[in-house]
């Protein structure tokens, strides 16, 4: 009996026996492989919710620039009679027949044949003037196009001063009226870029700003505003019409949120609000002449 207890107190100090081979089991193969299974199913559900995330973050910061260069606006309104800063651009500006399309352009040359000298031009002017001191707040960070702040940084140091240089904000002076206190509140000043589709800022939708300075979110789940902006294939920019019919869109949209432009209800979608025509918004007309 005695050397039975010591044969297996021998057997657990040798490290043999059933006991010891328990302790010393590890993971095997197949218990790895569910492992990274699991692991990959789980980063596979959370990609598309952070994703959404961070899209919400830039949107969010694309309104606040949107929202600083509507104050800044204001300011320039202020100390010159009620006017809106000009753009060559502009129906009324010096090319012609106008590019309504290209004022997404902060400097740009005032000749059509684009030999002179490069200008601060519409939204520029309030840079050039030192309303907006920061070139950043021109910018949205979704922009994946090819109007990066990168492409234009020796244009915004100095070191290149032929330089053209583009945001990614579209900017708009009306037909009917440059001075801001004679524009109705429904009437769309600056939007996310509009000049093709590859400045289409966010995929499925468009940050504005209205006259009042109020700034919203158009849902365009439906694609609706994208199908009037030039395909980037082509050589030239959306017409005028096209452009204008974008801007109707905008104006018809509240800043304040409700259903998309098509109806259907959504939390981050806005109202269309009537107009008195089927394109046109009050006390404004067309967006300008068209692009080139």
């Amino acid at each position: 009996m005695a050397r039975g207890v010591v044969q297996n107190s021998t057997m657990h100090q040798n490290g043999s026996g059933p006991e010891r081979l328990v302790r010393s089991r590890g993971f095997s193969l197949i218990d790895l492989l569910v492992a990274v299974a699991v692991m990959a199913a789980l980063i596979a559900m959370l990609l598309p919710a952070l994703s959404k995330a961070q899209e919400s973050a830039r949107r969010v910061k694309c309104s606040s620039n949107i929202r600083q260069i509507g104050l800044a606006i204001q300011m320039y309104a202020y100390d010159n009679k009620d006017q809106l800063p000009p753009s060559v651009f502009d129906s009324q500006g010096i090319r012609q027949p106008g590019s309504a399309s290209e004022m997404i352009f902060l400097r740009a040359s005032d000749a059509q044949d684009d030999l002179s000298v490069p200008q601060w031009d519409g939204l520029g002017i309030l840079h050039e003037l030192e309303y907006l001191n920061h070139p950043g707040v021109f910018y949205c960070p979704s922009h994946g196009g090819s109007h990066p702040y990168s492409a234009y940084s020796d244009g915004w140091t100095g070191n290149d001063q032929f330089q053209q240089i583009a945001g990614n904000f579209h900017y708009r002076i009306p037909d009917r009226s440059r001075f801001l206190a004679e524009l109705d509140s429904t009437v769309t000043l600056v939007a996310d870029g509009m000049r093709r589709r590859s400045d289409y800022n966010h995929e499925i939708g468009n940050n504005f700003m209205k006259a009042d300075l109020s700034v919203g979110w158009y849902a365009d789940h439906n694609g609706r505003l994208l199908s009037y902006l030039a395909d980037d294939g082509l050589a030239a920019p959306p017409p005028d019409q096209n452009l204008s019919e974008a801007w109707a869109i905008l104006d018809r949209t509240s800043p304040a949120g409700g259903t998309t432009d098509n109806g259907s209800s959504s939390n981050d979608g806005p109202d269309e609000v009537p107009l008195d025509g089927p394109h046109q918004a009050p006390g404004v007309g067309s967006s300008g002449p068209r692009g080139r």
